[in-house]
């Protein structure tokens, strides 16, 4: 089934290799998701920093272009906001309980 709307999935980032500042930031598996069909923001929210498990992540993608908004009370038409083109994927570290909203664009 073809994606309609806003995918959202909130995990934590590992990395690969040593840690150091040349490690690679991964996603690792989501602790939730949500999918919104239209403009809106998600019910769900980023899980609490764990040192065993690293920072929160948000990784994203839209069937459309979009403007997109991360934070406690994220605002995707008049805060802060990111562009999100149609069919890319984005990956954001957040903290402990951000949102996500979104507009077309």
């Amino acid at each position: 089934m073809a994606l309609s709307g806003l995918h959202v999935a909130f995990g934590y980032a590992g990395f690969a290799g040593p840690l150091s500042a040349r490690a690679a930031a991964l996603a690792r598996k989501p602790v939730s998701s949500q999918t919104l069909a239209s403009a809106g923001t998600s019910t769900i929210v980023a899980p609490p920093v764990e040192v065993s498990s690293g920072s929160a992540i948000v990784s994203l993608r839209c069937s459309q272009d979009a403007w997109i908004a991360v934070g406690s009370a994220p605002d995707a038409t008049n805060g802060p906001r990111r562009f999100l083109a149609a069919n890319t994927d984005l990956d954001l570290l957040c903290s402990e309980n951000d949102r996500v909203a979104w507009i077309a664009a």
